[in-house]
């Protein structure tokens, strides 16, 4: 065994896995001890994996209030919902649906208008 007298003097800070899934458990070693029981591992990994789920849906769902002065009440509702590129576009055509403008129409038909 020639690689163990190689390894001898490799300084690993404790931690001595070459598996790349097993030294990306890091945070779940610091909650795991080596001398827990199955039960308190079982539950330390629980709490661990309910932490981190509320964390992620904290960052995905994070509310920010956009506030921007030419917008009315919904725009600036729509501002907090999509992004401000999306915003942009949604502006200019809710701009020409909402301001006033001067049409003329003909009634073709009963009922039936035409723009």
């Amino acid at each position: 065994m020639w690689c163990i007298y190689e390894r001898q003097n490799i300084v690993t800070l404790g931690n001595d896995t070459s598996n790349r899934l097993e030294s990306s458990w890091k945070q779940l070693k610091d909650v795991v001890d080596p001398f827990m029981t199955l039960d308190e591992c079982v539950a330390a990994m629980m709490c661990y994996q309910t932490q981190m789920e509320d964390w992620f849906l904290a960052q995905a769902f994070k509310r920010s209030a956009v506030q921007h002065a030419n917008y009315d009440d919904k725009m600036n509702h729509v501002a907090n919902v999509v992004s401000e590129y999306a915003c942009g576009l949604i502006e200019t055509q809710y701009d020409f649906a909402v301001k006033r403008a001067a049409y003329s129409y003909n009634e073709d038909l009963s009922g039936l208008f035409v723009v």
